[in-house]
């Protein structure tokens, strides 16, 4: 990470409202315990942004260490690479991934990366650490764009049956308005049925399989 970079990524973590973007386990004292489990000394019990001072002022840490020791194995114990990379699908498209997204993956903690409503099951907003993460941190750029048709044949596409109902921000059960698409291997996982494949919210594919009348996600 060169001068000029290093310099920005310091500023996105000091302008942060949560302290290392969300991404400490529990609560102040137990983020406390675990960076003194990693080898950071924490004078005290100063507020959050005192300690991203001592972090970033002390010269055997610096923000280089913080990203590559706290950060980068922070957030890959917390989402699998099939997360983030889906993540990073809908940041380079620019649309904001639908609620489904932490069902289907098992997400115990979505903050990090987005703001998200639990009670009426709707994401509000991209989290602080998507923005740094995808352009500055993970310089994966533009590796994983999003293609919603499939024009290669030889590519084989799977379906992960959605485990839910979509709802609108209120919780109320909804029937989508899908366009339909084309895509190869279609059949329905279920009952081999060939399904119809439709792009869905959030420039996703989905298929429809009207023989058993469930809805699947491509993956």
């Amino acid at each position: 990470m060169d001068a000029r970079k290093s310099k920005k990524v310091e500023r996105y973590l000091k302008n942060s409202r949560r302290f290392l973007w969300g991404l400490g386990p529990g609560n102040q004292k137990d983020i406390y315990a675990w960076l003194r489990g990693k080898g950071y000394e924490i004078d005290g019990k100063p507020p959050y942004s005192r300690v991203t001072d001592q972090l970033l002022e002390n010269k055997n840490v610096g923000i280089e260490k913080i990203i590559t020791e706290l950060i980068i194995p922070r957030v890959k114990e917390l989402f699998s690479d099939s997360a983030l990379d889906f993540l990073r699908k809908c940041w380079e498209a620019g649309t904001i991934p639908d609620f489904s997204f932490v069902k289907l993956y098992n997400i115990e903690n979505p903050y990090p990366f987005l703001e998200v409503n639990p009670q009426f099951h709707y994401v509000e907003r991209w989290g602080e650490l998507a923005g740094v993460w995808f352009e500055e941190i993970d310089e994966r750029e533009n590796a994983l764009a999003v293609e919603p048709t499939n024009t290669d044949t030889n590519r084989q596409i799977t379906y992960t049956k959605l485990p839910f109902s979509l709802t609108d921000r209120q919780g109320r059960e909804v029937v989508p308005t899908w366009l339909e698409v084309e895509a190869e291997h279609s059949t329905c996982p279920t009952c081999n049925h060939n399904m119809v494949v439709i792009l869905g919210r959030n420039n996703l594919l989905y298929a429809y399989c009207g023989s058993c009348g469930k809805y699947f996600l491509a993956a």
